[in-house]
């Protein structure tokens, strides 16, 4: 959630490899990831995350990685460890500038 009346935010897309290298450096780390299958997705390529489904308020300085999936899906799907990677996902490193 952004909180203060004008931001600039910088994005770029990163690779899978890139993602893991950011994350695993990071001095600080708060995960928010709100799917059960998503986690285990995550896991599997070293991420170590764990459910946690809240919300987060970002200040300048502050830095994220995304896990977007490719595709929107309908109200409430939620998908399987096999149905996130059949439909794809990329990664983005953010910093709110």
């Amino acid at each position: 959630m952004l909180t203060l009346p004008e931001y600039r935010i910088y994005t770029k897309k990163v690779t899978k490899e890139e993602a893991l290298r950011i994350w695993t450096s990071a001095s600080v780390r708060d995960q928010c990831v709100g799917h059960e299958s998503t986690v285990q997705v995550l896991n599997k390529m070293g991420f170590n995350a764990i459910p946690n489904r809240k919300e987060i308020k970002l200040l300048p300085g502050d830095t994220m990685i995304v896990f977007q999936m490719r595709k929107r899906l309908p109200e409430g799907k939620i998908l399987s460890e096999d149905e996130i990677e059949q439909l794809g996902y990329d990664f983005y490193y953010v910093e709110v500038l």
